[in-house]
């Protein structure tokens, strides 16, 4: 779009006068802070390109605005909200200014104090480098080739890489180094750096930080799905001190010395999830124990769970060690942690779970222990001290029996996922004491045969109930349900159920739907439903009911 094209539009959307804060190019279009390209040269420069050179260029005149400051800055500002990559080339030394006055070795001086790049959010945010340094990468290890193939790379996600080659090879052997190891520059937005993809690898050192100024505000540093393999160094991060949030997720990060997250004081969450992490030492957290909040672990190899490793993390709340190779939780795991409120160990190996393991985590409302190996039984005090456990998810372990108080001390649980175990023979009255606010029970998959009267007792706030796919026998007793009058939903499909007594349901009284599908029933009694004042969805699909009784405006086939 032509200047002229670009002004007549901008009075179509009553942009002529421009908002506060902008400023009127020689073509009359606004330029403001969003949507310019600031080109910064040297004083050394300004001696080959000069204010009067880049006026006598009639091509660029009406799209630039430009100026020379009080230290002989020259300052060259190009709008890019049209995707004007042409005129932005040209400006570059292809064509805007005659080659007799703009010399390729002219703007090889003007390239190393390029300071400062700025777009539209859909291009580019901003990207910084350092002014007088050189690109640390050792001649020995890259070659030119290389690197040249790292800035394309880079240059091609944030639209610059049409820019002509021989602009790109020295661009990439000038600027300075603010970071990382075979990269180029920062990507800064809104105060975050985010470096995901960018083949980062090696080892993390302090180092590679030593060019910021002390204090440098970044809130968030995103370095996920690179190559890291070590962090290494005490207080690798303390020219970060700002920092909030550090992402080193999907690296091959295996060692992590003890107190390189030290001087961070402001991080509330460290994502190391997705690494080849094994061990953890102790001093490994050292400098975030009064404010990290959210911890994630999680697709690593963890073996064990060091004793009191979390110890003295007074705000963490969410800690994440799902999908590791952890096989035992000792007594103490945990301690230390007061404000913890969401633990998620699905995943890993876990066998045996000491007495005392979750001992301390007073706060705690959610734990997450899903498709582990806990086997045998679950006896008193497994879960001691968790007043506050509102989400108990067991699913997919190889728990064969339930002590009766295993479940002592939960009288804030709301949910409970016990399907998918081995669960066998029966129900004992009393399983579930002590459970007054549950609202949710899920115990399909098992094995259990016999549902004991009374098993149920205490559960006056039970809404759902989950018993699909286990092995009731033949026949469903009077008083199975008995207590559970805010029971809204009951699943009873894929069982053995043959026959329905007289009213089984009867204190059913809240109960909405009732799924009896795929089971062997072929004979209901006549008072079989009797009670269900609030029943308005029975499913009894896959029966082989013949000349049986049903009332058909229950039936949902």
């Amino acid at each position: 779009m032509r200047p002229s094209e670009r002004e007549q539009d901008a009075r179509s959307h009553g942009l002529a006068d421009g908002p506060p804060g902008t400023t009127r190019s020689p073509s009359g279009r606004m330029a403001g802070p969003s949507d310019v390209v600031h080109l910064v040269g040297s004083s050394g420069a300004r001696r080959r390109i000069t204010s009067d050179v880049v006026q006598r260029s009639g091509y660029i005149q009406g799209m630039i605005d430009f100026g020379v400051d009080t230290d002989g800055n020259i300052s060259v500002r190009v709008p890019l909200d049209d995707n004007l990559l042409d005129p932005l080339i040209d400006v570059l030394g292809c064509g805007a200014v005659a080659p007799e006055r703009f010399e390729q070795a002219t703007l090889l001086q003007l390239l190393p104090a390029l300071y400062y790049l700025q777009a539209p959010d859909d291009m580019i945010d901003s990207i910084c480098w350092t002014v007088g340094q050189t690109l640390a990468i050792p001649d020995d290890q890259w070659s030119s080739s290389r690197v040249e193939h790292q800035w394309q790379q880079h240059t091609r996600t944030v639209g610059l890489a049409d820019l002509p080659g021989w602009v790109v090879g020295d661009l990439t052997c000038r600027l300075a180094r603010l970071a990382f190891r075979d990269t180029c520059c920062w990507r800064v937005r809104r105060n975050r750096v985010d470096w995901s993809r960018r083949s980062v690898w090696g080892t993390l050192r302090q180092d590679w930080f030593s060019n910021l100024p002390q204090g440098t505000a970044v809130y968030d540093l995103i370095l996920d799905r690179n190559r890291i393999e070590t962090i290494q160094g005490k207080r690798i991060f303390e020219r970060l001190s700002s920092l909030r949030l550090l992402s080193l997720c999907r690296n091959r990060i295996s060692t992590i010395a003890p107190g390189a997250f030290e001087g961070l004081p402001s991080l509330s969450t460290l994502v190391l999830a997705g690494n080849r992490i094994s061990t953890i030492e102790q001093g490994t957290f050292n400098g975030l124990l009064s404010s990290l909040q959210e911890l994630y672990l999680e697709n690593n190899s963890l073996l064990v769970v060091p004793d009191g490793v979390f110890a003295g993390m007074s705000l963490l709340s969410h800690l994440s060690l799902s999908s590791n190779q952890i096989s035992r939780l000792a007594t103490g795991t945990f301690k230390g942690l007061p404000a913890l409120t969401h633990l998620y160990l699905r995943q890993n190996r876990i066998r045996a779970i000491d007495d005392g393991a979750f001992e301390g985590l007073s706060s705690l409302q959610t734990l997450d222990l899903h498709s582990n190996c806990i086997s045998s039984r679950l006896s008193t005090g497994t879960f001691k001290g968790l007043s506050a456990l509102t989400y108990l998810n067991l699913i997919c372990n190889q728990i064969a029996a339930i002590d009766e108080g295993a479940f002592d001390g939960l009288s804030s649980l709301t949910k409970l996922f016990l399907g998918g175990n081995r669960i066998s023979s029966r129900l004992t009255t009393g399983t579930f004491k002590g459970l007054s606010a549950l609202s949710h029970l899920d115990l399909g998959g098992n094995l259990i045969v016999t549902i004991d009267e009374g098993a149920f007792d205490g559960l006056s706030s039970l809404q759902i109930l989950t018993l699909g796919n286990i092995r009731i026998s033949s026949r469903l007793a009077t008083g199975t349900f008995k207590g559970l009058s805010a029971l809204t939903h009951l699943d009873l499909g894929s069982n053995g159920i043959a026959t329905i007594d007289d009213a089984p349901f009867g204190a059913l009284s809240s109960l909405f739907e009732l799924d009896l599908q795929f089971s062997l029933i072929s004979a209901i009694a006549k008072g079989a439903f009797q009670g269900l004042s609030s029943i308005g969805k029975l499913v009894l699909t896959g029966n082989p009911i013949c000349d049986a009784w049903a009332d058909d405006q229950y039936v949902a086939r």
